[in-house]
Parts: structure tokens; C-alpha cells; sequence
């Protein structure tokens, strides 16, 4: 018989032509479906909040890369901006500790004062960094989406975009089947949506993964890959604006 059958907790049955995952990047689901992941669990961690700031954003977004840091300010309304800090771990709890005005003098000097006089705005936030890559991203009568499927390194700001592409081509593929008389779990359909996805995120997916590990590390062949590649990126604009178009698709 086509289709899935899901059992509740309280021992109920559901049964459906199509299961769709989306359930995070520790997906129960996909174990459940026997799919397994590549996880690494970075060693890092986000550290999130809002502030208010003396000195206008002028809506514009700042990232900009450091030694075991990586800082992100994302301009909000009301002279507001969310602050993004990815840190060691033991460091982003160390920070999250901090009595409200020793955090808002750290987090001062780590934004080398572009905001100049802060007040928090919100409560704190930590978030450990995990990414993720699905062996597969369909099994028979299920398919995978959003970080169920593949879980981004936040450094990009992609990984919301690649979550809302994998959403729309599932649902390309689902139309298409229901307009040729196909079931929605029609295991054609589920693997060109596979491919298309594998191959659509595949490239960004390693190359940020590659990126991360060249700003996490301090060796020497680290920081010359950093040096070099930035000068290449600088100096040859079909590389320059292949990555802009890449991060603006």
C-alpha cells in the first residue's frame, strides 16, 4: 500500500501520502525514517541580543571576521540592532554571565564602539552551532526540508534562503505530480527533488564550511589561505561577483 503511516504517542494512527520533515537539524524524524546526517557540532556558539545604540545603523548591515570571532550587526526600527556574536562555547557563556553593564562594556570594545553608548534591549541569547547534511533528503512515501534536510553555518545568512528553496521545490514537485495524475509521494518526484536540492545547495554549503575553517583556525597555513583568498577574491571581479550573486540568490 502506498503511502506512510504515523504513530502518536497516545497510540493513534495517521496515515498520508506524503510525509514531510521539518523538524530541525536533530530531526527525530528523519531517524525515524532510518536517514542518517553528517552533524558537527562546531565547538562554537551564538550569542544574541538587542540593543538600543547612540549612533545610527543608517539601516546598514555590518559582519566583519576576527581572531576566534565573528561579529554581526543587523540594523532593526527605533534606532534598534540585533548583535550576532559566534564565539567559542566556554567563551559565549563566560559572556552570558555578565552582570547587564560588564556585558555592555565587553560588547563595546568586541564592536570597537561603531555603535557608540549601548542599553540592552532584550534578554540574551546563546545558541550552539551545529550544521548538518542529510545522507538523504527523501525516503519512500517522506521527504526531507529545511534544516531537517540541510542546517547552514549562520556566517552566510543563507541558510533560511536554502530552507525556503528546498520548501518551494518540494512543493513544485508535489504540484507537478497532482496536475499528471501522479501521487504526491510519487517516488520520481521525490528523487528529481532530491537532485535538484543536492545540487542547488551543495556548492554554498561547502564553500562556507571551508570558510568557517579557515577563520577557526590560527596556524599559519590558516591565516595565509585567509590572506590569499581575500586578495583573489578582491582582485578578480568574475569571483567577486560570482559570490555576491550566490549570496543574493
Amino acid at each position: 500500500q502506498e503511502g506512510a503511516v504515523v504513530t502518536l504517542s497516545n497510540g493513534a494512527r495517521l496515515t498520508a501520502r506524503l510525509v514531510v520533515a521539518a523538524d530541525s537539524r536533530l530531526s527525530a524524524t528523519r531517524d525515524l525514517l532510518g536517514i542518517g546526517a553528517d552533524i558537527n557540532r562546531l565547538g562554537h556558539s551564538m550569542l544574541i541580543c538587542r540593543v538600543r545604540h547612540e549612533r545610527a545603523h543608517h539601516q546598514i548591515a555590518i559582519e566583519w571576521f576576527d581572531h576566534h570571532q565573528t561579529i554581526a550587526i543587523l540594523p532593526l526600527a527605533e534606532g534598534m540592532s540585533s548583535l550576532l556574536l559566534t564565539l567559542r562555547s566556554n567563551e559565549a557563556y563566560r559572556l552570558l554571565a555578565f552582570d547587564d553593564d560588564l556585558f555592555l562594556s565587553e560588547l563595546t570594545k568586541r564592536c570597537r564602539g561603531r555603535l557608540g553608548k549601548m542599553t540592552l534591549a532584550s534578554k540574551r541569547h546563546t545558541y550552539p552551532l551545529v550544521t548538518t547534511w542529510a545522507h538523504k533528503f527523501r525516503a519512500p512515501s517522506a521527504a526531507l526540508i529545511g534544516d531537517a534536510a540541510i542546517g547552514m553555518h549562520p556566517v552566510t545568512a543563507h541558510g533560511f534562503n536554502i530552507g525556503l528553496s528546498s520548501q518551494k521545490q518540494l512543493a513544485r514537485g508535489i504540484m507537478t505530480a497532482c496536475r499528471d495524475g501522479r501521487n504526491v509521494g510519487d517516488p520520481d518526484m521525490l528523487h528529481i527533488y532530491e537532485r535538484r536540492l543536492r545540487l542547488s545547495a551543495a556548492p554554498l554549503y561547502h564553500a562556507t564550511n571551508i570558510l568557517v575553517g579557515l577563520y577557526s583556525r590560527d596556524h599559519l597555513a590558516a591565516r595565509l589561505a585567509r590572506h590569499l583568498g581575500l586578495r583573489f577574491a578582491q582582485h578578480v571581479p568574475l569571483v567577486r561577483h560570482g559570490i555576491s550573486a550566490e549570496l543574493q540568490r
